[in-house]
Formats: structure tokens, sequence, C-alpha cells
């Protein structure tokens, strides 16, 4: 079963406005910038994450590039 997605909450909100500007360096698209941390912001709620560390973790991963291939087969 596919789970809904939640309301965003006037916190959630607040959140991703200031993580939008800070990833505004990495992808210069805002559309494209607002949709991925909708969406980052959804999984970690449903998986009991804090979106900045999933953030973070995207960033030295693969600083944003949806089409980097990990060196270590991750």
């Amino acid at each position: 079963a596919r789970r809904r997605r939640r309301p965003l909450t006037a916190a959630s909100c607040r959140r991703l406005i200031d993580l939008q500007r800070r990833l505004a360096r990495f992808v210069a698209d805002t559309a494209e910038h607002l949709d991925l941390l909708t969406r980052v912001n959804q999984q970690a709620i449903e998986l009991n994450l804090r979106s900045d560390l999933v953030l973070s973790v995207i960033r030295v991963d693969s600083a944003f590039d949806r089409f980097a291939v990990s060196r270590v087969g991750a």
C-alpha cells in the first residue's frame, strides 16, 4: 500500500525555506531544489530522520548531482 503524503506544517515550511536558501548554491533551478527539499522532507518525516541530516549526506556524497556515480560502489 502506498503511503499518503503528510501535509506540511508551518514549521516544516519555515525549515524548507531555510534549507532552500542554503541549497541554492548547489542547484540553480528554484523549482528543482524546492521539489528535492519537499521530497527529502517527506521521506525524513516518514523515516523519523532530520531532513537537514539527509541533505548533509546527499551534499557530501554527491554534491546534489543527481547523475553522480559513487566511486566506492555505494
